[in-house]
């Protein structure tokens, strides 16, 4: 299906015509400063980039669009019901409407998974955007569209003198009337600027990006927010001369500066106030030295530069937080900085299409003609016919890596390819990595049923044509009923295709044809169709014939799988008969704990959540294992628990579980999820009830409260991690991880689980940009219900390690390894410098200095070792050797010498 697409209706309440403006972003007038030649400034496309806006520029829900000029609703039936609209009205921060604001609306292409899924059975999307429209003195706007299903749709508003606003939608349905009621525009600065060098010196074409930091931290991102935002995000190129300007004007308050590919000197942030109209500013980068870089080019076999070659760095730059990738002329570049090691390093190079590649030896900074080739991958035809032996023509398929392979990386390699009208049926497929792939046909239209899973070996010489044959398909009537034959509704009923001997169950996990490649779980199938039962109990599959199949029927009964289903087979529907199930209702207490809970996961104490609060709420699970398997029942999450510790599961499985608890801690970034297992339920029996009242005062929380010192000073804003150990009813005892974050005075007071805690403190380390973990020596048990008062103190040194090998020579490209006698837990020390000089700072105590063979940091020998890792558990410990022992104490200042054994290699 084609879509015709632009509608956009603009209503002027007062004036009763439009205003078409040019599409397209203009530069911003500046009224300061000399403005750029030109300027890039790209809007994050992500709704996680779009940030909350402060409470008070939330849209005010009391304002509409006058119904008298919207609209009607869209009229089912007609050519107009697919019509999607989005209105609103533009106001300024003191609630008055704003004439001449731009809307514009741009829609693309959501992810290639949807537009694969679409195009299986549509033509491509034929879009283009809407014109923009203008508000006129009433500042109400209509925007009228066709959205296409794989699209995403992104809404920008501009104002000359405002912020610009915009709101993202990863899906618009057809026919969807939004009123984004108010959109209340912020009164923002102006902001251009230059990127110069440490010396003064305009710097070029630089990657600049400022985003806004919300003042309520990163846990406003999950606070509900409006649809429609004002901007937090620019991103930009600094023209040939260093200048830049900014799209638009900036919201006040702290933004971030991010340069891209360059250190930054300085600011790393600006402050912006809406006071005053516009600001420059001037970014400072450090000056580059050749001898810090290394340039190099990537080709094929042929010689021709490979462009998007992801490039990486054995070992991993510490200052790296980009992706790398070769330009259209394969070439690329890999810069030092200050926290990242001078040793050589080792270059992998990997591209879609070629074989994975490593330079040959370590590579000197400052070399600057490197010169990588990636062998392309062969060619291999793929030839598709009907059981008959009649070609079909139209169709696309996937070709991909063994799953779990060396091979298998990127989700680029699994995503459908060739897809067209291919004569006789025979394609060629290009760039096809040696050894095992899996080849995956996905014909147009619904006569032909996607081809089933084929593996075949490439080698040096290729592979053979493979030729695959398509099923028809065929459509068949499932009928659920429960044991007294009344039709059940609502009925998930999935038609799945075996991937493995492992037989299927109910607790069968149902994999996407687009993640298969990456889904390594052992009990898993392929979903061919599936459908909800309707108040008939009936539900219509499609599959291909002549194949058996599984069929999952899940809902408010206990979940089925059925074998060997052969939709061509049979006459009539295909019956399933559900049991009920057991039934478990029960209450956990004290009503103490219920509220400790819904605390720790930034709840109210007691009343009604909304839905995305409800997530956190304290609730139930059911578990149980079967070697190495693990099943959880209800499948779509946690059973909640409400405010008197009451709680019932309905229809579970027949059997033996055990009853979790589950507690959820944190409502942002690093909340995490907790699962306790406190009673074991026996012989649960199809229609029984099962009554479970549980006691749990010895979960309830204890109160830790702490100062926390690292070397004699209060550790003030940092992380404290607390590794424990407590008590679970079903299992023994269960492992426990909580972060905590100290105050500016390095004090601590948090609701804990009772456990027996190892402390650690994290350090960020400026100058590596790593996180350093010190052990505290004692430890803290916290009891059930209890306050704990503790001082936890940290004392560590700071140490000169001098390496040699075993010819006395300095050992530069080499990393060592320091356990703790206490504990045995292992520390990875920094680089060495170019004399051989490891710094490392570690906690008084006892350590063993261990190094690892040479081997492994030989990219000949490295892969191999590497993989003996995989299928070897000693082997990883045999590639340790002990270097020395070190006893260090509140006055140990001297430098440590180290002598590497021969026998590790060196």
């Amino acid at each position: 299906m084609k879509y015709t697409i632009g509608i956009s209706v603009l209503v002027l309440l007062l004036g009763g015509f439009a205003w078409i403006v040019f599409v397209g972003e203009r530069a911003p007038g500046v009224e300061f400063g000399p403005a750029p030649d030109s300027w890039v400034d790209a809007a994050s496309a992500s709704a996680v980039g779009q940030r909350d806006a402060l409470a008070a520029n939330e849209p005010d829900a009391s304002r509409r669009v006058d119904p008298a000029t919207a609209p009607d609703e869209p009229r089912v039936g007609t050519d107009d019901s697919a019509i999607a609209q989005l209105s609103g009205r533009c106001v300024d921060e003191n609630g008055n409407p704003l004439a001449g604001c731009v809307v514009r609306l741009h829609g693309w292409g959501i992810n290639q998974e949807r537009l694969d899924a679409y195009m299986r059975d549509h033509d491509e999307v034929a879009w283009e955007d809407p014109l923009d429209v203008t508000t006129g003195a009433d500042g109400c706007f209509v925007v009228e569209f066709v959205p296409p299903p794989p699209f995403q749709f992104m809404l920008s508003v501009e104002s000359t003198d405002h912020v610009p606003m915009q709101g993202h939608w990863s899906e618009i349905a057809a026919g969807m009337r939004k009123d984004l009621g108010d959109l209340r525009f912020l009164r923002g600065s102006r902001v251009v600027g230059r990127v110069v060098s440490e010396t003064g010196v305009a710097v070029a074409n630089v990657d600049v990006a400022f985003d806004w930091q919300d003042p309520r931290g990163r846990d406003a991102v999950f606070a509900q927010r409006p649809d429609v935002l004002p901007r937090t995000s620019h991103n930009l190129r600094a023209n040939a001369d260093g200048t830049f300007a900014i799209s638009g004007r900036m919201q006040e308050g702290r933004w971030a500066v991010v340069v891209r590919d360059r250190e930054l000197i300085e600011p790393k942030t600006i402050e912006l106030s809406s006071a005053r109209d516009g600001e420059s500013i001037q970014i400072v980068v450090a000056a580059e030295d050749d001898s810090q870089i290394i340039r190099g080019i990537v080709v094929d076999d042929l010689g021709s530069p490979i462009a998007r070659a992801r490039v990486e760095t054995l070992p991993r730059l510490r200052s790296t937080s980009w992706l790398n990738e070769t330009g259209r002329d394969g070439a690329f570049v890999i810069k030092r900085r200050a926290e990242d090691s001078a040793n050589a390093i080792t270059i992998r190079l990997r591209a879609d299409g070629h074989e994975e590649a490593r330079s040959e030896t370590p590579i000197d900074w400052g070399t600057h003609d490197v010169r990588i080739v990636l062998h392309r991958g062969l060619d291999v035809e793929v030839c598709v016919r009907s059981t008959n032996g009649v070609p079909i023509a139209e169709y696309g398929l996937r070709l991909f890596p063994e799953p779990g392979s060396p091979k298998s990386r990127s989700s680029r390699q699994s995503k459908v390819r060739n897809r067209g009208v291919h004569a006789g049926g025979v394609t060629t497929v290009t760039g096809v990595l040696r050894g095992t792939n899996v080849l995956i046909v996905e014909p147009k239209g619904t006569r032909w049923q996607r081809s089933a899973m084929r593996r075949f070996e490439v080698t040096d010489s290729g592979a053979p044509r493979q030729y695959v044959e398509l099923m028809e398909n065929v459509s068949r009537v499932v009928r659920v009923i429960d044991a007294g034959g009344t039709p059940v509704a609502g009925s998930q009923c999935v038609l799945v295709e075996a991937l493995s001997d492992t037989p299927l169950d109910d607790s069968t996990n149902i994999v996407e044809v687009e993640s298969l490649q990456f889904d390594r779980r052992p009990n898993r199938a392929l979903r061919v169709d599936d459908a909800k039962t309707n108040e008939r109990g009936e539900a219509t599959l499609t599959g291909p014939e002549q194949v058996a199949l599984a069929l999952l029927v899940r809902g408010s009964h206990v979940p089925v799988c059925r074998q060997d289903v052969r939709l061509d087979v049979g006459q009539g529907p295909i019956e399933v008969t559900v049991s009920a199930g057991a039934r478990i209702v029960g209450k956990i207490g004290p009503a103490e704990l219920i509220t400790q809970l819904r605390i720790q996961a930034g709840l109210p104490a007691t009343g009604e959540l909304g839905e995305r609060e409800a997530r956190r709420a304290p609730g139930v699970l059911l578990v149980r294992r079967d070697g190495a398997s693990r099943q959880e029942f209800p499948r779509d999450g946690t059973q909640r628990i409400a405010d008197d510790g009451s709680f019932a599961i309905d229809a579970v499985p027949p059997g033996n579980w055990n009853l979790a608890l589950v507690s959820s801690r944190g409502s942002g970034f690093g909340g995490t999820t907790s699962r306790v297992e406190v009673a074991a339920l026996r012989n649960l029996e199809d229609g029984a009830t099962r009554r479970v009242d549980l006691d749990l005062s010895g979960h309830l929380r204890g109160t830790l409260s702490a100062l926390v010192l690292l070397d004699g000073e209060a550790f003030g804003e940092g992380r404290v991690i607390c590794e424990g150990s407590g008590h679970d009813r079903a299992n023994g005892r269960h492992n426990i991880t909580r972060s905590l974050r100290t105050d500016a005075a390095g004090r601590i007071e948090q609701l804990v689980a009772p456990a027996t805690y190892t402390i650690h403190l994290e350090v960020a380390d400026a100058k590596t940009k790593s996180r350093l973990r010190f052990r505290a020596p004692k430890q803290i048990v916290v009891a059930p219900g209890a306050k704990v008062q503790a001082t936890i103190s940290v004392q560590t040194v700071t140490l000169r390690i001098v390496v040699r090998d075993s010819k006395g020579e300095k050992a530069t490209h080499v990393r060592l390894v320091a356990k703790n006698a206490a504990d045995d837990g292992e520390t990875l020390l920094p680089d060495q410098d170019d004399d051989g000089v490891i710094r490392a700072r570690l906690t008084i105590g006892t350590w063993r200095l261990q190094v690892l063979h040479a081997d492994l940091y030989d990219p000949q020998k490295a892969p191999k070792l590497e993989r003996q890792f995989e299928t070897d558990p000693g082997a990883w410990a045999r590639a340790h050797h002990d270097v020395a022992r070190i006893q260090l104490t509140h006055s140990r200042t001297d430098e440590i010498p180290v002598v590497l054994p021969a026998s590790a290699g060196f």
